[in-house]
Formats: C-alpha cells, sequence, structure tokens
C-alpha cells in the first residue's frame, strides 16, 4: 500500500489576522488563507490532527477579516 500524504510544507506566511504576507512581509490587500496551506504551525514534521485546531481558528479569522473587509 502507498503512503498519501495530503500536506505541504512551506506555503504562505499568515499574520495573525490571516492575512497572507508578501516576501517583504507586508500584508497582501483582501488575500487571507487558513489550513495547509498556509506554514509555520507544525515545524517540520507533520503531526496528524494537530493542525485542525489552526484550520478552525484561522478560517473563522479569515473569514471574519474578509466580510469587514470588502
Amino acid at each position: 500500500m502507498e503512503n498519501l500524504y495530503h500536506l505541504t510544507f512551506g506555503g504562505l506566511v499568515i499574520n495573525t489576522n490571516a492575512q497572507v504576507l508578501d516576501t517583504n512581509g507586508n500584508a497582501i490587500e483582501h488575500l487571507y488563507a487558513a489550513g495547509d496551506v498556509t506554514s509555520g504551525f507544525e515545524g517540520a514534521t507533520h503531526q496528524s490532527g494537530d493542525c485542525l485546531t489552526m484550520v478552525l481558528y484561522y478560517g473563522k479569522v479569515a473569514g471574519e477579516q474578509a466580510a469587514a473587509n470588502e
């Protein structure tokens, strides 16, 4: 049986408002991200289930920020 992975190490860098940051660390206007497309929360290894809290939290933050900044 093959090992199938569903994650990415690296990815988009976000701030505490779930805004995607450019290479200079500046927020990109109207661009938000959450979940496995983001980086920096798990370190060098993936631990199944540990990112669910981050997915839920930053998904909520991203939605609220996007709605507030239409």
